[in-house]
């Protein structure tokens, strides 16, 4: 058996000033990543790595007013790097966030940015206080998690499930096989979209919402328990879509379920 890897230790650590910056694009092959926000005027950048070939090396670069964050490697193949890149925001920035991983988890919380964009493999992706105006989300088999989130969302998966507590953005998912669960605290006839082949979706709106569904499956079970705009099943494809619809879900075998009454816990005070 392999022996126990070292614990991460500091590598390096870098501040630059975030006047005049509009852009962060973080970049890494395996390190996972810790983005939030604080108090002060500089973008601090820590990365922790453990001793040997494959510990990742930090480069920052900042031209025209976008900050390129990047792990580089002297092995081509760090199989066994499993570093850490944090990077802590001032309050104050509301350009755009882009974080882009082969096998890295990402973790961001308490963030207000214009757009956010995370790109992945297999990381996992954990969102929390997120009051940005947009966020388009990639994943191949990561799954995804957000809590408190609001804005506009793009989510693409194949695999991946998407879980959404106390939501209330819009949202756009397509996926294969990924499951979907959101919880919203909030439903202002702001538009949702679920498209599958084989994925489950569990919707959870507040009670007394009043929202347009539309629903189009072939084989997959449907429970709501708000009235249906349209509904096409099976083979016949009977009805339409062609009706206004503030929710459509789409799904070939999956199971669709809309229920009213919130099931997120509340938050902590």
């Amino acid at each position: 058996s392999s022996s126990p890897r070292a614990p991460a230790t500091l590598v390096e650590s870098k501040e630059i000033p975030a006047l005049g910056l509009n852009a962060l694009a973080i970049s890494t092959l395996s390190c996972d990543v810790e983005l939030s926000a604080e108090e002060g005027d500089q973008v601090r950048v820590t990365l922790f790595g453990r001793n040997g070939r494959d510990r990742p090396s930090l480069q920052t670069e900042v031209r025209d007013g976008r900050l390129t964050v990047a792990t580089r490697y002297g092995n081509p193949s760090p199989r066994n790097d499993q570093g850490r890149l944090e990077i802590r925001l001032p309050r104050s920035y509301q350009g755009d966030v882009s974080v882009q991983t082969v096998a890295g988890d990402a973790k961001i919380s308490d963030l207000s940015c214009r757009g956010l964009k995370w790109d992945t493999q297999s990381g996992d992706f954990s969102l929390r206080k997120f009051t940005g105006q947009t966020a388009a989300l990639t994943a191949v088999s990561g799954d995804l998690k957000l809590v408190d989130a609001g804005g506009t969302f793009q989510i693409k998966t194949t695999s991946g499930n998407v879980t959404l507590e106390r939501f209330s953005g819009a949202l756009a998912l397509e996926t294969v096989s990924g499951n979907l669960q959101a919880d919203y605290l909030e439903y202002g006839q702001q538009p949702i979209s679920f498209a599958s082949i084989s994925g489950d979706v569990r919707l959870t709106l507040p009670a007394q919402a009043n929202p347009g569904i539309s629903v189009d499956t072939y084989s997959g079970e449907v429970e709501s328990s708000f009235p249906l705009a349209s509904l096409v099943t099976g083979k016949a494809r009977a009805g339409s879509l062609d009706v206004p619809a503030g929710i459509r879900v789409k799904t070939v075998s999956g199971e669709i379920s809309i229920v009213g009454g919130a099931s997120s816990p509340a938050p902590n005070p």
